[in-house]
């Protein structure tokens, strides 16, 4: 749950979104929704498919740490 609680931080200190997240992983590869996302977070979904998730937005956030990754503005 610390895990979850450091992204959840890192979203907000970013200021970024679910959506934008949701979209950045659809750039990689993993097809998710907003209530997916939000069960994850939330610690009352767990799994594979919820453990990718997490993974990715881990590495999703370094690499928008790092500017490697942008904002999507549309």
């Amino acid at each position: 749950m610390e895990e979850l609680n450091k992204i959840r931080e890192r979203l907000k200190n970013n200021r970024l979104s679910f959506t934008w997240l949701i979209f950045q992983l659809d750039n990689k590869g993993i097809k998710t929704d907003k209530t997916e996302v939000s069960s994850i977070f939330a610690g009352t979904r767990k799994g594979a498919k919820a453990d990718s998730i997490i993974q990715a937005t881990i590495s999703i956030l370094d690499d928008y740490e790092q500017g490697k990754v942008f904002v999507h503005d549309d």
